[in-house]
Protein backbone atom coordinates (compact mmCIF):
# COMPACT_ATOMS: atom_id res chain seq x y z
CA UNK A 1 0.00 0.00 0.00
CA UNK A 2 1.58 3.30 -1.06
CA UNK A 3 0.55 6.95 -1.01
CA UNK A 4 -1.63 8.82 1.51
CA UNK A 5 -4.26 6.46 2.87
CA UNK A 6 -6.43 6.11 5.94
CA UNK A 7 -8.83 3.65 7.57
CA UNK A 8 -7.49 0.62 5.71
CA UNK A 9 -8.16 -2.86 7.10
CA UNK A 10 -6.12 -5.88 5.98
CA UNK A 11 -7.71 -9.07 7.35
CA UNK A 12 -8.17 -12.78 6.70
CA UNK A 13 -5.34 -13.20 4.20
CA UNK A 14 -2.77 -15.95 3.82
CA UNK A 15 0.38 -14.50 2.30
CA UNK A 16 3.31 -16.78 1.50
CA UNK A 17 6.16 -17.50 -0.91
CA UNK A 18 7.25 -13.83 -0.87
CA UNK A 19 10.15 -11.87 0.55
CA UNK A 20 8.10 -9.45 2.72
CA UNK A 21 4.33 -10.04 3.04
CA UNK A 22 2.86 -6.63 4.04
CA UNK A 23 4.44 -3.24 3.34
CA UNK A 24 2.65 0.01 4.22
CA UNK A 25 4.25 3.33 3.28
CA UNK A 26 2.74 6.76 3.75
CA UNK A 27 4.19 10.10 2.75
CA UNK A 28 6.82 12.02 4.68
CA UNK A 29 4.52 15.04 4.87
CA UNK A 30 1.23 13.15 4.97
CA UNK A 31 1.26 10.00 7.06
CA UNK A 32 -1.09 7.12 6.40
CA UNK A 33 -3.57 6.84 9.27
CA UNK A 34 -5.44 4.07 11.07
CA UNK A 35 -3.97 1.09 9.23
CA UNK A 36 -5.25 -2.17 10.71
CA UNK A 37 -3.52 -5.48 9.99
CA UNK A 38 -5.61 -8.28 11.48
CA UNK A 39 -8.70 -8.35 13.69
CA UNK A 40 -10.22 -10.75 16.19
CA UNK A 41 -11.51 -13.71 14.17
CA UNK A 42 -9.94 -12.39 10.96
CA UNK A 43 -6.19 -12.44 11.43
CA UNK A 44 -3.70 -12.83 8.62
CA UNK A 45 -1.33 -15.76 8.21
CA UNK A 46 2.12 -14.67 7.06
CA UNK A 47 4.39 -17.61 6.33
CA UNK A 48 7.15 -18.92 4.11
CA UNK A 49 8.75 -15.51 3.59
CA UNK A 50 12.33 -14.28 3.46
CA UNK A 51 13.69 -17.77 2.96
CA UNK A 52 17.45 -18.16 2.83
CA UNK A 53 17.90 -14.67 1.44
CA UNK A 54 20.90 -12.64 2.60
CA UNK A 55 18.83 -9.41 2.71
CA UNK A 56 16.60 -8.09 5.51
CA UNK A 57 13.01 -9.33 5.58
CA UNK A 58 9.85 -8.02 7.27
CA UNK A 59 6.56 -9.73 8.02
CA UNK A 60 4.78 -6.37 8.40
CA UNK A 61 6.52 -3.08 7.62
CA UNK A 62 5.17 0.40 8.51
CA UNK A 63 6.78 3.66 7.54
CA UNK A 64 5.16 7.13 7.80
CA UNK A 65 2.06 5.72 9.47
CA UNK A 66 -0.05 7.14 12.30
CA UNK A 67 -1.96 4.70 14.54
CA UNK A 68 -0.66 1.40 13.14
CA UNK A 69 -2.23 -1.80 14.45
CA UNK A 70 -1.03 -5.40 14.06
CA UNK A 71 -3.27 -7.77 16.00
CA UNK A 72 -4.48 -11.41 15.85
CA UNK A 73 -2.01 -12.53 13.18
CA UNK A 74 0.13 -15.63 12.77
CA UNK A 75 3.67 -14.78 11.68
CA UNK A 76 5.88 -17.80 10.94
CA UNK A 77 8.65 -17.07 8.48
CA UNK A 78 9.50 -20.73 7.83
CA UNK A 79 5.94 -22.08 8.07
CA UNK A 80 4.09 -23.48 5.07
CA UNK A 81 7.17 -25.15 3.63
CA UNK A 82 9.57 -22.24 4.05
CA UNK A 83 13.16 -22.19 5.25
CA UNK A 84 14.90 -20.28 8.07
CA UNK A 85 15.96 -16.75 7.26
CA UNK A 86 19.66 -15.99 6.75
CA UNK A 87 19.80 -12.26 7.51
CA UNK A 88 18.24 -9.54 9.70
CA UNK A 89 14.64 -10.43 10.50
CA UNK A 90 11.63 -8.40 11.65
CA UNK A 91 8.25 -9.98 12.33
CA UNK A 92 6.66 -6.53 12.71
CA UNK A 93 8.71 -3.40 12.02
CA UNK A 94 7.33 -0.02 13.07
CA UNK A 95 9.91 1.97 11.11
CA UNK A 96 8.61 5.56 11.37
CA UNK A 97 5.26 5.77 13.14
CA UNK A 98 3.37 7.87 15.67
CA UNK A 99 0.06 8.03 17.50
CA UNK A 100 -1.35 4.90 19.14
CA UNK A 101 0.74 1.82 18.34
CA UNK A 102 -0.71 -1.67 18.83
CA UNK A 103 0.88 -5.10 18.44
CA UNK A 104 -1.19 -7.65 20.36
CA UNK A 105 -2.67 -11.16 20.19
CA UNK A 106 -0.18 -12.31 17.58
CA UNK A 107 1.55 -15.71 17.37
CA UNK A 108 5.21 -15.50 16.34
CA UNK A 109 7.43 -18.40 15.29
CA UNK A 110 10.93 -17.39 14.26
CA UNK A 111 13.49 -19.47 12.36
CA UNK A 112 17.06 -18.41 11.65
CA UNK A 113 19.92 -20.53 10.41
CA UNK A 114 23.07 -18.51 9.71
CA UNK A 115 24.80 -15.22 10.34
CA UNK A 116 25.31 -12.74 13.14
CA UNK A 117 22.51 -10.29 12.34
CA UNK A 118 19.72 -9.64 14.83
CA UNK A 119 16.09 -10.80 14.83
CA UNK A 120 13.04 -8.94 16.17
CA UNK A 121 9.51 -10.24 16.49
CA UNK A 122 8.12 -6.79 17.41
CA UNK A 123 10.28 -3.71 16.90
CA UNK A 124 9.61 -0.01 17.51
CA UNK A 125 12.21 2.69 18.00
CA UNK A 126 9.70 5.55 17.70
CA UNK A 127 8.31 7.90 20.32
CA UNK A 128 4.54 7.58 20.02
CA UNK A 129 1.55 8.64 22.11
CA UNK A 130 1.20 5.14 23.56
CA UNK A 131 2.19 1.54 22.81
CA UNK A 132 0.45 -1.70 23.68
CA UNK A 133 2.04 -5.12 23.19
CA UNK A 134 -0.16 -7.70 24.90
CA UNK A 135 -1.20 -11.34 24.65
CA UNK A 136 1.44 -12.26 22.09
CA UNK A 137 3.02 -15.72 22.00
CA UNK A 138 6.55 -16.52 20.89
CA UNK A 139 8.25 -19.73 19.84
CA UNK A 140 11.21 -20.87 17.78
CA UNK A 141 11.61 -23.06 14.77
CA UNK A 142 15.11 -24.02 13.69
CA UNK A 143 17.30 -21.35 15.25
CA UNK A 144 21.06 -21.50 14.89
CA UNK A 145 22.18 -17.96 14.04
CA UNK A 146 24.42 -16.10 16.50
CA UNK A 147 22.74 -12.67 16.40
CA UNK A 148 20.71 -11.11 19.20
CA UNK A 149 17.05 -12.09 19.38
CA UNK A 150 14.37 -9.71 20.69
CA UNK A 151 10.78 -10.81 21.13
CA UNK A 152 9.53 -7.32 22.02
CA UNK A 153 11.94 -4.45 21.45
CA UNK A 154 10.19 -1.17 22.23
CA UNK A 155 13.06 1.17 23.03
CA UNK A 156 12.01 4.80 22.70
CA UNK A 157 10.58 7.84 24.48
CA UNK A 158 6.91 6.80 24.44
CA UNK A 159 5.46 7.91 27.80
CA UNK A 160 2.77 5.25 28.27
CA UNK A 161 3.66 1.69 27.40
CA UNK A 162 1.85 -1.57 28.21
CA UNK A 163 3.53 -4.99 28.07
CA UNK A 164 0.90 -7.43 29.35
CA UNK A 165 0.22 -11.19 29.29
CA UNK A 166 2.82 -12.14 26.69
CA UNK A 167 4.19 -15.67 26.85
CA UNK A 168 6.28 -18.41 25.31
CA UNK A 169 4.22 -20.97 23.37
CA UNK A 170 5.79 -24.31 24.27
CA UNK A 171 9.47 -23.44 24.25
CA UNK A 172 12.09 -21.25 22.63
CA UNK A 173 15.41 -22.94 21.84
CA UNK A 174 18.43 -21.70 19.96
CA UNK A 175 21.83 -23.28 19.35
CA UNK A 176 23.65 -20.10 18.32
CA UNK A 177 25.68 -18.01 20.75
CA UNK A 178 23.67 -14.76 20.65
CA UNK A 179 21.63 -13.29 23.50
CA UNK A 180 17.85 -13.53 23.92
CA UNK A 181 15.65 -10.68 25.22
CA UNK A 182 11.98 -11.35 25.89
CA UNK A 183 11.25 -7.65 26.47
CA UNK A 184 13.75 -4.84 25.90
CA UNK A 185 13.45 -1.10 26.53
CA UNK A 186 16.33 1.35 26.76
CA UNK A 187 14.31 4.51 26.14
CA UNK A 188 14.23 7.94 27.81
CA UNK A 189 10.62 9.06 28.27
CA UNK A 190 10.09 12.30 30.19
CA UNK A 191 6.81 11.21 31.77
CA UNK A 192 4.13 8.53 31.81
CA UNK A 193 4.00 4.94 33.04
CA UNK A 194 5.56 1.74 31.80
CA UNK A 195 3.32 -1.18 32.78
CA UNK A 196 4.88 -4.66 32.62
CA UNK A 197 2.38 -7.16 34.02
CA UNK A 198 1.19 -10.76 33.83
CA UNK A 199 3.84 -11.93 31.38
CA UNK A 200 5.05 -15.53 31.46
CA UNK A 201 8.44 -15.92 29.85
CA UNK A 202 9.35 -19.55 30.47
CA UNK A 203 11.04 -22.54 28.84
CA UNK A 204 13.94 -20.83 27.08
CA UNK A 205 17.18 -22.62 26.22
CA UNK A 206 20.20 -20.72 24.92
CA UNK A 207 23.29 -22.84 24.44
CA UNK A 208 26.81 -21.48 24.25
CA UNK A 209 27.78 -18.10 25.68
CA UNK A 210 24.59 -16.15 24.92
CA UNK A 211 22.77 -14.33 27.72
CA UNK A 212 19.06 -14.59 28.52
CA UNK A 213 17.05 -11.59 29.72
CA UNK A 214 13.44 -12.09 30.74
CA UNK A 215 12.50 -8.44 31.28
CA UNK A 216 15.04 -5.70 30.52
CA UNK A 217 13.92 -2.11 31.06
CA UNK A 218 16.24 0.82 31.69
CA UNK A 219 14.14 3.91 31.11
CA UNK A 220 14.26 7.40 32.65
CA UNK A 221 13.57 9.04 35.99
CA UNK A 222 10.61 10.96 34.59
CA UNK A 223 8.63 7.76 34.08
CA UNK A 224 6.89 5.53 36.61
CA UNK A 225 7.24 1.77 36.27
CA UNK A 226 4.89 -0.99 37.39
CA UNK A 227 6.44 -4.45 37.03
CA UNK A 228 4.18 -6.99 38.69
CA UNK A 229 2.73 -10.49 38.52
CA UNK A 230 5.26 -11.71 35.96
CA UNK A 231 6.67 -15.24 35.87
CA UNK A 232 10.19 -15.96 34.64
CA UNK A 233 11.02 -19.66 34.79
CA UNK A 234 12.85 -22.58 33.23
CA UNK A 235 15.74 -20.66 31.65
CA UNK A 236 18.74 -22.77 30.68
CA UNK A 237 21.93 -21.06 29.51
CA UNK A 238 25.33 -22.52 28.70
CA UNK A 239 27.98 -20.13 30.01
CA UNK A 240 25.87 -17.01 29.43
CA UNK A 241 24.58 -14.70 32.13
CA UNK A 242 20.89 -14.74 33.09
CA UNK A 243 19.00 -11.64 34.21
CA UNK A 244 15.44 -12.68 34.96
CA UNK A 245 14.04 -9.21 35.74
CA UNK A 246 16.29 -6.21 35.07
CA UNK A 247 14.55 -2.90 35.85
CA UNK A 248 16.61 0.26 36.24
CA UNK A 249 15.76 3.91 36.76
CA UNK A 250 12.12 5.13 36.92
CA UNK A 251 10.55 7.06 39.78
CA UNK A 252 9.12 5.20 41.46
CA UNK A 253 10.17 1.74 40.28
CA UNK A 254 7.54 -0.68 41.62
CA UNK A 255 8.60 -4.33 41.33
CA UNK A 256 6.00 -6.49 43.06
CA UNK A 257 4.53 -9.99 43.17
CA UNK A 258 6.83 -11.54 40.57
CA UNK A 259 8.06 -15.13 40.45
CA UNK A 260 11.52 -16.18 39.28
CA UNK A 261 12.34 -19.87 39.43
CA UNK A 262 14.16 -22.78 37.83
CA UNK A 263 17.08 -20.95 36.24
CA UNK A 264 20.31 -22.71 35.31
CA UNK A 265 23.64 -21.45 33.99
CA UNK A 266 27.30 -22.23 34.50
CA UNK A 267 27.73 -18.46 34.21
CA UNK A 268 26.24 -15.80 36.50
CA UNK A 269 22.58 -15.40 37.48
CA UNK A 270 20.68 -12.37 38.76
CA UNK A 271 17.10 -12.96 39.84
CA UNK A 272 16.24 -9.25 40.15
CA UNK A 273 18.45 -6.26 39.36
CA UNK A 274 16.70 -3.00 40.19
CA UNK A 275 17.25 0.71 40.82
CA UNK A 276 15.30 3.98 40.73
CA UNK A 277 14.95 7.20 42.72
CA UNK A 278 12.51 5.23 44.88
CA UNK A 279 12.62 1.46 44.50
CA UNK A 280 9.71 -0.49 45.98
CA UNK A 281 10.61 -4.18 45.76
CA UNK A 282 7.90 -6.25 47.44
CA UNK A 283 6.48 -9.80 47.55
CA UNK A 284 8.85 -11.25 44.96
CA UNK A 285 10.21 -14.80 44.89
CA UNK A 286 13.49 -16.31 43.66
CA UNK A 287 13.76 -20.09 43.90
CA UNK A 288 15.43 -23.22 42.56
CA UNK A 289 18.52 -21.74 40.92
CA UNK A 290 21.57 -23.66 39.71
CA UNK A 291 24.50 -21.32 39.05
CA UNK A 292 28.23 -21.66 38.44
CA UNK A 293 29.24 -17.98 38.45
CA UNK A 294 28.23 -15.00 40.56
CA UNK A 295 24.76 -15.13 42.07
CA UNK A 296 22.49 -12.36 43.33
CA UNK A 297 18.93 -13.27 44.16
CA UNK A 298 17.96 -9.60 44.51
CA UNK A 299 20.37 -6.76 43.73
CA UNK A 300 18.86 -3.43 44.80
CA UNK A 301 20.44 -0.01 44.40
CA UNK A 302 17.67 2.55 44.23
CA UNK A 303 18.51 5.89 45.87
CA UNK A 304 15.87 4.90 48.40
CA UNK A 305 15.46 1.13 48.33
CA UNK A 306 12.57 -0.62 50.05
CA UNK A 307 12.91 -4.40 49.90
CA UNK A 308 10.07 -6.04 51.79
CA UNK A 309 8.43 -9.47 51.96
CA UNK A 310 10.76 -10.96 49.35
CA UNK A 311 11.85 -14.60 49.48
CA UNK A 312 14.99 -16.34 48.15
CA UNK A 313 15.44 -20.10 48.53
CA UNK A 314 16.66 -23.29 46.88
CA UNK A 315 19.97 -21.93 45.56
CA UNK A 316 22.79 -24.24 44.47
CA UNK A 317 26.09 -22.65 43.48
CA UNK A 318 28.33 -25.23 41.86
CA UNK A 319 31.64 -23.35 41.56
CA UNK A 320 33.80 -20.81 43.36
CA UNK A 321 32.84 -17.17 43.72
CA UNK A 322 30.22 -15.13 45.56
CA UNK A 323 26.56 -15.72 46.28
CA UNK A 324 24.14 -13.22 47.86
CA UNK A 325 20.49 -13.82 48.62
CA UNK A 326 19.60 -10.11 48.94
CA UNK A 327 22.19 -7.45 48.17
CA UNK A 328 21.51 -3.76 48.81
CA UNK A 329 24.29 -1.69 47.28
CA UNK A 330 26.23 1.08 48.99
CA UNK A 331 24.98 3.40 46.21
CA UNK A 332 21.60 3.42 47.97
CA UNK A 333 21.59 6.32 50.43
CA UNK A 334 18.68 4.95 52.43
CA UNK A 335 17.45 1.39 52.53
CA UNK A 336 14.99 -0.93 54.20
CA UNK A 337 15.04 -4.72 54.25
CA UNK A 338 12.13 -6.06 56.24
CA UNK A 339 10.04 -9.22 56.51
CA UNK A 340 12.20 -10.98 53.94
CA UNK A 341 13.37 -14.59 54.04
CA UNK A 342 16.52 -16.21 52.67
CA UNK A 343 16.97 -19.95 53.18
CA UNK A 344 18.46 -23.14 51.78
CA UNK A 345 21.48 -21.82 49.93
CA UNK A 346 24.39 -24.18 49.20
CA UNK A 347 27.57 -22.81 47.63
CA UNK A 348 30.92 -24.23 46.56
CA UNK A 349 32.33 -20.70 46.79
CA UNK A 350 34.03 -18.97 49.69
CA UNK A 351 31.59 -16.07 50.14
CA UNK A 352 27.97 -16.82 50.95
CA UNK A 353 25.75 -14.07 52.36
CA UNK A 354 22.06 -14.16 53.11
CA UNK A 355 21.56 -10.38 53.23
CA UNK A 356 24.09 -7.66 52.50
CA UNK A 357 23.24 -4.16 53.75
CA UNK A 358 25.18 -1.35 52.08
CA UNK A 359 23.37 1.98 52.68
CA UNK A 360 24.69 4.36 55.30
CA UNK A 361 21.15 4.77 56.69
CA UNK A 362 18.18 2.47 56.86
CA UNK A 363 16.36 -0.33 58.62
CA UNK A 364 16.85 -4.10 58.72
CA UNK A 365 14.06 -5.76 60.65
CA UNK A 366 11.96 -8.91 61.04
CA UNK A 367 13.88 -10.96 58.48
CA UNK A 368 14.64 -14.68 58.50
CA UNK A 369 17.92 -16.19 57.27
CA UNK A 370 18.68 -19.88 57.75
CA UNK A 371 20.26 -22.99 56.21
CA UNK A 372 23.22 -21.39 54.46
CA UNK A 373 26.01 -23.88 53.68
CA UNK A 374 29.39 -23.57 51.98
CA UNK A 375 31.05 -26.75 50.72
CA UNK A 376 34.33 -24.97 49.97
CA UNK A 377 37.50 -26.20 51.68
CA UNK A 378 39.17 -22.79 51.23
CA UNK A 379 38.20 -21.02 54.46
CA UNK A 380 34.72 -19.93 53.41
CA UNK A 381 32.88 -16.96 54.91
CA UNK A 382 29.19 -17.55 55.55
CA UNK A 383 27.12 -14.64 56.84
CA UNK A 384 23.45 -14.43 57.65
CA UNK A 385 23.31 -10.61 57.58
CA UNK A 386 26.37 -8.57 56.69
CA UNK A 387 26.35 -4.82 57.26
CA UNK A 388 28.78 -2.78 55.19
CA UNK A 389 31.33 -0.83 57.19
CA UNK A 390 33.55 1.70 55.40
Amino acid sequence: VAGANENITIIGNTIQNVHSPIYVRGGTGSYDQNIIVGQNGAGNTLQNFGGGSASTTYGVYFIYVSNPSVDYNTINNAGGGGTPHASTYYGVFYSIVNGIVSGSNNAFTTSRNTGTSASYDLYSNNTATSENYSNNTFSSGTYSSTGQHYMIRASNGTPNKTINANSIAGSFTRTGAGSIYCYYNLGSPASGTETITNNNFSNITNTGSGAIYGIYSNSALGQTRVCSNNTISNFTAGTGIIYAIYTLSANPNNVTNNIVNNLSSSGSVYGYYASGTVLNHTNNIVSNISVGGTFYGIYAYGTTSNVTNDTVFGITKTASGIAYGIYMSTSATNGTISNCEVRNMVSAGTTLVGMYVGPAAGTVSRNKVFNLTSTSVNAPTVSGIRVYSN
